[in-house]
């Protein structure tokens, strides 16, 4: 995390028959590196229209809303102001001039009649301290990412979001996965950094006694955020996770290996070849990486009185003596394989080897449920 202020991000809302008036608003947010969303750039051909203006939503911080004649008339936007105060962010109205008040029930909230009074606004917004966008380095992967990274008051994360904001969610009735056997393929030209950073890490773990092993852990190989047949009605999204193979050694090597060859801040063309970043960024695709991620659970403790629990983490492990609010461990192909049919362990639940089958230590077991 960086100790940056967090980015102001806009949601504008319009009618298709004020886009000449409204490329004016437009315009004076790009003048002041304000983003924003604005449906004819950020709605691709195919796209689902719906889920695209929740998300917008979600990250928004402020709504703004031009409000004309023919917005009055225009389903979409009402639908959009609806979301907004639903998520509780800053409804700002913009009022055309043919209009001389804004209607029931919004009538008593902030609103803005004039470019002048609209220009002071986005300035204003533009330089509060709080919301100040982080000049990121030229070239880099977080100047490329900026709109799809994870923003906090008064810093921000180095990940790109894929999918969701603040308390998305998903129950288990809508969480579904899919797995597929084929295993990771590593890309021939760093295997043999792969190995050696392996060795590296093994020869480190035996001197300061730290735990370094391999195991049949999961990575994620693609996934979707849509309406399946019985809730497409209802336009509820069911979350289907696309799940691979992968073992430890090879997701730490292969970071390793990779560090190795081209340093901690390599070209953009570097991450293209890699992760396919720019599908990365624009659609959450991470389908055809070369470099692989890894899934883990992570589990939070609190009390029945509001309070977290905290722990030190040992030396064993990285990031010694440091305080954890996290219970955190990889996804376990064997150790936290599932009965399809109940949804529990399945599998001996031991870090002890003898009694575990061959497959379970090899890497090549394939889970059940």
């Amino acid at each position: 995390m960086t100790s940056a202020a967090a980015a102001p991000y806009v949601m504008v809302s319009f009618s298709s028959r004020d886009a000449v008036k409204v490329d004016e608003l437009l315009a004076e947010l790009d003048a002041h590196g304000v983003s924003h969303f604005e449906y004819r750039r950020d709605i691709r051909l195919g796209q689902d229209i719906l889920d695209t203006v929740r998300e917008a939503i979600e990250r928004s911080t402020h709504v703004v809303i031009y409000l004309s004649p023919a917005s009055l008339d225009a389903p979409w936007v009402w639908l959009e102001v609806g979301m907004g105060f639903a998520r509780d962010k800053r409804l700002v109205f913009v009022l055309d001039e043919a209009l001389g008040s804004l209607p029931l029930p919004f009538d008593g909230l902030r609103h803005i009649t004039g470019r002048g009074e609209y220009a002071r606004f986005v300035r204003e917004l533009a330089s509060t301290g709080t919301s100040r966008m982080p000049d990121f380095p030229a070239g880099s992967v977080e100047e490329a990412a900026r709109d799809k990274l994870y923003y906090y008051p008064g810093g921000w994360v180095r990940a790109i979001r894929l999918w969701g904001a603040e308390d998305v969610h998903f129950t288990e009735d809508r969480v579904r996965v899919e797995f597929d056997e084929a295993p990771m393929e590593i890309p021939p030209e760093l295997a043999q950094a792969k190995e050696r950073a392996i060795e590296k890490r093994k020869q480190r773990a035996e001197k300061t006694g730290q735990v370094f092993f391999d195991g049949p852990n999961v990575r994620l190989r693609g996934f979707r955020a849509s309406p399946v047949d019985e809730t497409s009605a209802l336009e509820v999204p069911t979350l289907t996770l696309q799940l691979g193979p992968v073992g430890w050694y090879d997701y730490e090597g292969l970071n390793e290996a990779f560090r190795e060859r081209y340093g901690d801040s390599p070209p953009l063309g570097v991450y293209e070849h890699y992760v396919k970043l720019d599908a990365l960024i624009r659609d959450g695709d991470v389908s055809d990486g070369q470099l692989s991620n890894i899934i883990d659970n992570a589990v939070t403790v609190v009390t029945e009185d509001g309070h977290l629990l905290y722990g030190r983490r040992t030396r064993r492990v990285t990031y010694p003596d440091s305080l954890t609010c996290a219970v955190a461990e990889n996804t376990n192909r064997y150790l936290d394989d599932t009965d399809p049919r109940t949804g529990l362990l399945i599998n001996p639940h031991s870090v002890a080897a003898d009694g575990l089958p061959g497959n379970a230590l090899d890497g090549s077991y394939v889970p059940k449920g």
